[in-house]
Formats: C-alpha cells, sequence, structure tokens
C-alpha cells in the first residue's frame, strides 16, 4: 500500500493517482464512474488513487483543501452504484483520511485483474459497453489496439493452465516417514566438560589423576605448544579456561552445525513434475517450513572442521557450498527459496542443486509436520500450491543400522 501522506504531500497526478477538489455529488456519479473504469483499467499492477480534497489552482500550485469530516459520503453509496452499473466488479474502498490537520476522501483501486471494464447498462449520458482507460493523467475512451493489448496481457496471465507435482525425491510421494535423532551429546558439550575438568583440576590439584599425558608434558615435548602458541588445557590460566567455558559454543558453532546436518541430519529434496502441456516460465520454488520445537533448518552447507595435532581448525570450501539455496527466517516458518528456471512438461527436474538439511530431535517422535510448497512463475496467474506431510518416528537403534542398506 502507497504511502498516502507522501501522495498528498509530494506527488503529481500520474498513471496511479488522481486528484479532485470536492467529492462526487449525485449530479456527479457519471464523471466517478467513467473516473473508476478509467483508473481500473490502466496498465499497472499497482493500486491506484483518486485523493479527495487537493486542487492546482491557477499557478499550477498544488493546494491542500480537504474537506468536511461532516459532509463526508458513505462508502456504501458509492459501492452501490458502481456495482449496479460496471462489469465485472472492481474492487475499491473510499474512506476518509486524516493528513496536516485536515480531512480527504480517498479511493483506493485495486486488485484489477479482470480487465476490461466497462459499462453493463446505460446511465445517464453513459452507454451499455463504454469503456475507459486511464494513460498518464488522461483516460480517453477505449479502442480496439487497448483492447488487444489487455486480451494479449491476459493470456500471458492465464498461460500454464496444468498441473504440477510436488514429491520427496526419497520416495516420489507427497508423504514420507523420517526417524527423529536418538539421545546425543553436541561437540561443543564435550569441549565444555573438558574445560569444566581443567578448572577443577586448577581449583583443586590435590584430586586429579595422574595420566600418560602427565609424563608426556612433564618431559619438555609439548610439542603442539612449542610449534603454534596454542596452550593446552592444563596450561590455562583459571582466568583463561573461565572464558574458553564461555565461548565454547561460539567456538565450537561449526563443529555441533556439522554434528546435527551433516552427521545426523535429513537430508531432503523435491521432484518438480511438470503434468501440462506448456512450459512454467521462469519457475521459482518457495518452501515453508513451521518452526517447532525441536526442529532445526540448516541455512547452509556446514563443512567438516578439521581440527589437526596442533589445535587448528581448517574449514574446506567446497564448490557445492554456493549451490546450497537460500534459506530465511519468517516470524513463523523458516523459508527455503530457490530458483528453476523455466519447469518444461513431462520432465521431472530437482528443485535444490544441493539437498536442503533437517534435524529432528527424539522430542518430535510421533509427530506430523506439514511443509507447504509453492511454485512462482511467468506465466502463472497465481503460485501453485502443495502439502508435503513428514512423519516423524523413533530414533533408529544402533542394531536397526546394520539392515539398512
Amino acid at each position: 500500500m502507497a504511502n498516502i501522506d507522501d501522495l498528498i504531500e509530494y506527488y503529481d497526478e500520474n498513471l496511479n493517482l488522481d486528484f479532485k477538489g470536492s467529492q462526487y455529488t449525485r449530479d456527479e456519479h457519471a464523471d466517478l464512474i467513467k473516473d473508476i473504469i478509467a483508473m481500473a483499467n490502466a496498465d499497472t499492477n499497482d493500486e491506484c488513487y483518486i485523493i479527495i480534497g487537493v486542487i492546482h489552482n491557477n499557478g499550477g500550485q498544488k493546494e491542500l483543501r480537504g474537506i468536511s469530516r461532516e459532509g463526508f459520503i458513505d462508502d456504501a453509496v458509492y459501492q452501490q452504484l458502481i456495482r449496479e452499473n460496471v462489469e465485472p466488479d472492481i474492487e475499491f474502498e473510499y474512506s476518509l483520511y486524516e493528513y496536516a490537520g485536515k480531512c480527504f476522501g480517498v479511493f483506493k483501486i485495486g486488485n484489477c485483474d479482470d480487465k476490461p471494464y466497462m459499462m453493463k447498462k446505460e446511465y445517464n449520458k453513459l452507454k451499455k459497453g463504454d469503456s475507459w482507460i486511464r494513460k498518464g493523467t488522461h483516460q480517453p475512451r477505449m479502442i480496439r489496439r487497448d483492447f488487444d493489448a489487455i486480451y494479449e496481457r491476459k493470456m500471458v496471465s492465464i498461460g500454464f493452465n496444468g498441473d504440477i507435482e510436488i514429491l520427496f525425491e526419497e520416495n516420489e510421494s507427497d508423504s514420507i516417514t523420517v526417524p527423529t535423532v536418538g539421545e546425543f551429546t553436541l561437540p561443543s558439550e564435550r569441549e565444555a566438560r573438558s574445560i569444566l575438568r581443567a578448572i577443577e583440576e586448577k581449583k583443586n590439584p590435590s584430586a586429579k589423576k595422574p595420566t600418560i599425558l602427565d609424563l608426556y608434558y612433564s618431559s619438555g615435548l609439548d610439542l603442539p605448544y612449542a610449534l603454534t602458541g596454542i596452550k593446552p588445557y592444563h596450561k590455562r590460566t583459571l582466568e583463561e579456561l573461565e572464558e574458553n567455558l564461555r565461548n565454547v559454543s561460539k567456538d565450537f558453532a561449526a563443529d555441533d552445525a556439522y554434528f546435527r546436518f551433516e552427521e545426523n541430519g535429513y537430508k531432503f529434496n523435491i521432484i518438480l513434475h511438470n503434468k501440462g502441456e506448456q512450459y512454467i516460465e521462469d519457475g521459482r520454488i518457495r518452501v515453508h517450513i513451521p518452526k517447532v520445537d525441536g526442529l532445526l533448518v540448516a541455512p547452509e552447507v556446514t563443512v567438516e572442521p578439521y581440527r589437526d595435532s596442533y589445535g587448528f581448525n581448517t574449514f574446506i570450501y567446497p564448490e557445492f557450498r554456493s549451490k546450497y539455496p537460500e534459506v530465511i527466517e519468517s516470524e513463523k516458518y523458516t523459508v527455503i527459496m530457490e530458483s528453476v528456471g523455466d519447469i518444461k512438461h513431462h520432465s521431472p527436474i530437482l528443485a535444490f542443486e544441493e539437498p536442503v538439511r533437517i534435524f529432528f530431535n527424539s522430542s518430535l517422535q510421533g509427530e506430523s509436520i506439514d511443509i507447504k510448497c509453492e511454485i512462482f512463475g511467468k506465466n502463472l496467474k497465481k503460485p501453485i500450491t502443495k502439502i508435503l506431510n513428514v512423519h516423524l518416528k523413533a530414533p533408529i537403534q544402533a542394531d536397526d543400522k546394520d539392515d539398512i542398506s
């Protein structure tokens, strides 16, 4: 929706905007019908506005005169007038708007996707079949060329009228059963335990149990420390260890992500099968996964962190990292988006070059998750929507894993 304040204060009349000095009285109802039809037929997909209470004076300057609040004409009067005299129905509303201490009337005309609009019967000087179109700040009577242009755009917008199957790649079905992840310990949690042990030994040295590493370190062979300057936990101060503990989740975030999504995540892809007789042009897919406790979607491919013998965390950035679909967060959903190009008929394609990673905690066992998929295209009047279902079962036990081929 446009900013009405800006339209009133800063904008001049244009294809989407017209100003009138006063409200349409009964004697001017024919003018209103003509203005509404012209706006509705304009070659634009944006909302159009007629703002009442603004004029241009003799010097061409815009004056914000406003209208009387008490004299405001109810929206229902104009709705009935247009509904009885224009076909097909035009979606619009008329409301009172306050700006700079004055009142204005605002017609908002939108969703005019059923052009052309015209008179369905005679009304005063207007004849049945009359039609107008707004061009710039003018609204001439429609001619053959205008009708042809509207019908050509309509054919493009109608375009694809077939069906498209959206299925899980794994079983070529719209429903799938996935095991949740059983009990686990994250790498950051394991590391935190090591740090806590080191802290306890610093605070209470007598409680430390000797290990083979003590002999190694006491001999002066602390090679990783000598080569890298990275101190093992037993050589760090209590303050350093406490700082390590505070930052362990951040320092091992990549390890945790790899554990969740690459080692234990479900990797899913979607098959798009165009069953119609036309391409879907410039296709795009949008997948809405609801946000529920225990379900996490990877924002990207996580590369396995390689920690060498000296403690360095080395990352390798494979080529497929850039092929992962875009993942964004909304209030209620994690949304996965990808451009798939033209979707040819009778030629199934995968929605994602790199499968999406999802982590399902065991707390979701027995739950069903509905995933909404939307296909958009240049020749689709509205998106094609399908629902996929994921049923979550108990974690796979260690003994069961041997039976999975």
